[in-house]
């Protein structure tokens, strides 16, 4: 069963009768049910639960339905004509005529203006806030004369007959019924245009591989992605809708304190450092809210590794595995094994050996043997390169740095072997100077760009 979109709560039999007609002539699509005063507030609630996008209803009975529902709810507005026909019929009963509505609605028409184009002496105007208010209103209209009551709820009409007067209904015109069910469609489409566009933003932060939480101007939640749900450890679907400091994670309280923007800022998050960025959500200088998006530095270094492979995967892979060195000789299988233990290890590894003896070879194994064995494999041959060429190889530059500098600067073979392995052949041949500054990359584990 399709959930109902429009939905008419009326009071009176009379208008359920007029608004079914007017459904079958414009061919709207709408659950029409009666429901007067609390019983239509409870109707009311049961299609909030149903999802429904828009009640219409009447009278005392809408304004209660309003203060108890967070949907939007259409009044049919009783028009001046509703009330001159109602005081039209009033006059026929008796002369002195009391109009009772609710003090929401004082003001709204010109009586004066009324009694004039229809020749009659001006009603009484009564207003009451509460049920208490409007019996004691009814009572003071009966002291004061009153011969009948005109009123657009019907226990105004019963109240009145009790106390001996005559009650005559304001009914709705079929123009008023027809401009509400205008407006609540015009409601519906603006709700399903803003369903969709929800939806749309909700599906592309729940595949996001980022975390993210965006919260309104009033810290309260309005969408979590499911990474950011697993990074805090908690059910980011029974967030939705919950106050920031409700929630009480001390991480999440400790960024949205206040709106100052935060871009690429590394914060720890129990045992795991997370990059955090925060971000204002403004319109014009309307504050509407705040995202925060996390993600994780080991997963962002694994992507990056990645990345990298992919980006220079020709010509920056080992070839070949310590299975690939063939040899019966007890010293032969001692080395392979003990590069075996090496590959093992995080360590910088020297290799020597007289020219011929398998050196690369060895490193192409024991890389492939080491848990970086998924990221790039970079040889380089220090014999090889011109003297003055090799630290801008090794180290790379930043963009100006001298003259025919790359614009936007080059990363140095050191970058590229990030998260894999660096083969220095014939580091003897460097010079002193540059064989310091390799010394203090070996040491630090960082490469700063000429």
């Amino acid at each position: 069963m399709a959930r109902p979109r429009m939905v008419v709560i009326s009071p009176l039999p009379e208008l359920s009768e007029l608004t079914r007609r007017i459904c079958r002539e414009l061919n709207y699509q709408i659950d029409i049910v009666d429901g007067f005063l609390g019983e239509g507030v409870a109707k009311a609630i049961e299609y909030q639960e149903k999802k429904a996008d828009v009640i219409i209803s009447r009278g005392p009975t809408g304004i209660l339905i309003q203060k108890k529902v967070s949907i939007p709810v259409i009044l049919i507005q009783i028009t001046t004509f509703d009330i001159m026909q109602a005081l039209h019929r009033a006059r026929k009963v008796g002369e002195n005529i009391a109009y009772l509505e609710h003090v929401i609605r004082k003001d709204l028409y010109d009586f004066t203006l009324i009694s004039e184009i229809m020749s009659i002496k001006k009603p009484r105007l009564f207003y009451y806030q509460n049920e208490r208010q409007l019996e004691k209103q009814i009572n003071r209209a009966k002291e004061e004369g009153i011969d009948v009551i005109i009123a657009s709820g019907v226990c105004i009409i019963r109240m009145a007959r009790e106390k001996g007067m005559e009650g005559v209904m304001i009914y709705s015109s079929r123009e008023a019924v027809v401009e509400a069910l205008q407006r609540a469609q015009e409601v519906v489409q603006i709700r399903q245009k803003d369903q969709e566009k929800n939806e749309f933003l909700q599906t592309i932060i729940d595949h996001t591989q980022t975390g993210v939480i965006a919260v309104d101007r009033h810290n309260i939640i309005t969408h979590v992605s499911p990474v950011a749900g697993s990074l805090l450890k908690l059910k980011g679907s029974q967030l939705v809708g919950m106050p920031i400091k409700k929630v009480g994670h001390p991480f999440l309280l400790s960024f949205f304190q206040d709106s100052t923007p935060l871009k690429g800022e590394v914060h720890r998050m129990g045992n795991s450092k997370v990059l955090v960025n925060k971000l204002p959500i403004c319109v014009g200088n309307c504050y509407l809210g705040l995202v925060l998006t996390m993600q994780e530095v080991n997963r962002i270094q694994n992507l990056e590794a990645i990345i990298r492979k992919e980006l220079y995967a020709k010509g920056l892979t080992a070839r070949y595995s310590l299975s690939d060195i063939v040899g019966k000789s007890p010293q032969i299988k001692k080395t392979v094994e003990r590069a075996r233990k090496f590959a093992r290890s995080d360590s910088t590894i020297l290799i020597t050996g007289e020219s011929g003896t398998g050196k690369e070879l060895f490193a192409h194994g024991i890389h492939k043997e080491s848990s970086r064995s998924q990221g790039p494999f970079v040889a380089i041959n220090c014999a090889a390169l011109p003297k003055d060429l090799l630290e801008s190889e090794l180290f790379g530059y930043v963009e100006g740095a001298f003259t025919g500098a790359k614009k936007g600067g080059k990363a140095g073979l050191f970058e590229l072997a990030h998260m894999g392995t660096i083969l220095l052949d014939e580091v003897s041949e460097l010079s002193l100077p540059l064989q310091s500054n390799l010394l203090r990359v070996l040491q630090e584990k960082a490469v700063r760009r000429i």
